[in-house]
């Protein structure tokens, strides 16, 4: 995310900086979001795989079932947590009042 909209403000910066920078970085932040969201899906591919390999290995192991449990609970907990950014990000930029939002710790 870093690489796409650049390092973003401290929480102890003044309350215009950080409001600029969601202002100023707004489609930098969606897009990055968009390709969060294209690499959970990617690593969910990559758990069925995992999964296929481990269920043709050994067909009475969990380890399987095992695996794709924690993949999809890492790749459900990350785009939750990008999609609360993202749609902050936007209601926020759309509404600038909510703006004030952004600086409350």
């Amino acid at each position: 995310m870093v690489a796409i909209m650049g390092s973003p403000p401290a929480i102890t910066d003044p309350k215009g900086s950080i409001t600029a920078f969601l202002s100023d970085h707004r489609s930098q932040i969606l897009a990055g979001a968009l390709l969060y969201a294209v690499a959970i899906a990617l690593l969910l591919w990559l758990a069925t795989a995992l999964a296929t390999v481990f269920r043709r290995a050994d067909e009475t192991s969990d380890a399987a079932a095992v695996a794709i449990a924690g993949y999809l609970l890492v790749g459900a907990i990350g785009f939750i947590a990008m999609s609360v950014v993202a749609g902050m990000t936007y209601a926020m930029t759309a509404n600038p009042d909510l703006l004030e939002l952004a600086v409350i710790p």
